[in-house]
């Protein structure tokens, strides 16, 4: 800071590795949906039943959710079928209900999925960009060495 004083960034950077970019955005979705979880809990008991659902996937937010938690898009499947599938799937202890730990888990871990496939593109084209020469274009040679030189690969 130039006073002779430091912040809390300033010490807990001198101390402690980076904070992740996307822990503020999980945070922020957990959030996301729990609300939804809420939401779609009618009866507030704290699980989603069948019909809590069958319900939920009437909201435009809550269907993209659990489609992208169980990874399949426009499987042609009724509103009942996909529920006892995303049942089938998300009810870990088999008591025929889902948890907020059961919908959380399977949510984030699509969530995860998809901020590592974006990491993984970013940084195969942040090679790609690094080794091309100028065209556009490189040769499997230019990428195997990119890639062995690459200290953040």
């Amino acid at each position: 800071m130039g006073d002779d004083r430091i912040s809390w960034q300033e010490f807990r950077a001198a101390f402690l590795p980076p904070v992740d970019p996307f822990a503020d955005y999980l945070r922020d979705y957990e959030t996301y949906l729990r609300a939804l979880f809420e939401r779609a809990d009618s009866n507030s008991d704290g699980d989603l039943s069948y019909s809590e659902l069958v319900d939920a996937l009437n909201d435009p937010d809550f269907a993209e959710v659990a489609v992208d938690a169980m990874g399949f898009v426009d499987s042609g499947i009724s509103r009942e079928e996909f529920a006892q599938q995303f049942l089938e799937v998300c009810d870990w202890n088999e008591d025929y209900k889902v948890q907020w730990e059961e919908f959380r888990e399977a949510a984030l871990a699509s969530a995860l999925t998809a901020m590592h496939e974006g990491r993984m593109e970013a940084a195969l084209r942040d090679v790609f960009d690094r080794v091309q020469g100028g065209d556009g274009t490189i040769t499997i040679d230019d990428a195997v060495q990119g890639l062995r030189d690459d200290e953040d690969f």
